[in-house]
């Protein structure tokens, strides 16, 4: 509601509550108790962060802001299937929360902050999206020696947590400024310092540092007018799709799960209806003007439902072949000619591990 409510300064959270008592039927008239003062935030606590919420984008490149045709790139190749099956569950799992969110009486009790229309299911599914690809973990903020929000000591009366603890483990925190900076591996210029917390003692304070204060660091020079970069970590093209709508070119951290069965990759058979074999051909010794057909001999195609021809091409030569390249025991070779799938992680360097 911070970024398209119709107050330039939208208060962060409501004044007053109304009671649900009546709308799910407990009482038959609204009365004075449907509307509860709340207490006022404690000192220090931002009344609006409307400029902020506006400086974000209105777009994220991610998976669930998607359209139909760009998740059909997804569908056409191997790798795309199980983002697609993250989407469909994210999907479904916004559409539950925010059913909950409604029917537990979000509208109707907090009015002046959630006025008719304000929330759509496009501003709902941006949201999540911002949160999920600008957000940073809860224990940025904490202590270094805590563990999780539960651990955390408040050094301050005023410090106090408006949620669960465990909401901050599960959602995070937004950095303003932080967060608009780029992924770099490598070439990344800041570091970013939980507070010392209680365990700092005096010496900190004697330089006039205050202990529960981050501290994002500058650990490399940076020309003038140049972009700052920051690093979101070691992980996968994959997982950087998902939550920051972006890959990276030769990512040594980059895998992707393949599965794989004798049917797969069979000789001797033809190739699809349509598929131009001339291609592959080329630059294959033998290939000229003397009419040998050689696709059979060095192509391998789907074979799934021809059982004859898989049993005969993957003889006992192959197959042990095949065990000792892939590194598994007769168990597993065991269980390919029974008909099941090998799954494995390719790694980007061209290495695969299987499972």
């Amino acid at each position: 509601h911070q970024r398209f409510y119709g107050d330039m300064k939208p208060p962060v959270k409501s004044t007053t509550v109304r009671s649900f008592a009546t709308d799910i039927g407990t009482k038959k008239e609204p009365d004075a108790s449907d509307e509860v003062l709340l207490p006022s935030p404690s000192g220090g606590t931002p009344k609006s962060f409307g400029p902020y919420a506006r400086t974000l984008p209105s777009y994220i490149s991610i998976p669930i802001c998607w359209k139909r045709n760009e998740l059909a790139l997804l569908a056409g190749c191997i790798v795309g299937t199980h983002p697609l099956q993250k989407v469909a569950a994210r999907t479904m799992q916004l559409s539950a929360d925010l059913i909950a969110l409604i029917k537990g009486g979000l509208l109707h009790r907090f009015p002046d902050v959630f006025p008719p229309g304000l929330i759509t299911w496009d501003r709902w599914v941006w949201a999540a999206s911002v949160l999920a690809s600008r957000s940073l973990p809860a224990s940025c903020y904490l202590d270094r020696s805590d563990g999780c929000a539960a651990d955390h000591r408040t050094s301050t009366v005023e410090e106090q947590f408006y949620s669960p603890p465990e909401v901050w483990d599960e959602l995070g925190v937004m950095v303003p400024l932080l967060d608009m900076l780029n992924h770099e591996g490598d070439a990344n210029q800041v570091t970013w310092q939980p507070p010392l917390g209680a365990d700092a003692g005096q010496s900190v304070e004697s330089i006039g540092e205050n202990p529960h204060d981050a501290k994002a660091i500058m650990h490399k020079r940076v020309k003038k007018g140049c972009q700052i970069y920051t690093s979101y970590g070691v992980m996968e093209n994959s997982h950087m799709v998902g939550s920051y709508g972006f890959a990276q070119i030769n990512n040594p951290s980059d895998e992707v799960k393949i599965g794989w069965g004798l049917f797969d990759g069979v000789g001797n058979v033809p190739p699809p209806a349509g598929y131009d074999v001339s291609l592959e051909l080329e630059g294959v010794e033998g290939i000229g003007d003397g009419g040998v057909d050689l696709d059979k001999q060095y192509l391998v195609y789907e074979a799934a439902g021809n059982e004859a021809a898989t049993n005969q091409w993957w003889t006992d030569d192959r197959l042990a072949l095949l065990q000792k390249e892939a590194m598994v025991d007769n168990r597993f070779v065991d269980s390919l000619k029974a008909g099941k799938k090998m799954n494995a992680l390719a790694y980007s360097d061209g290495n695969y591990h299987p499972l």
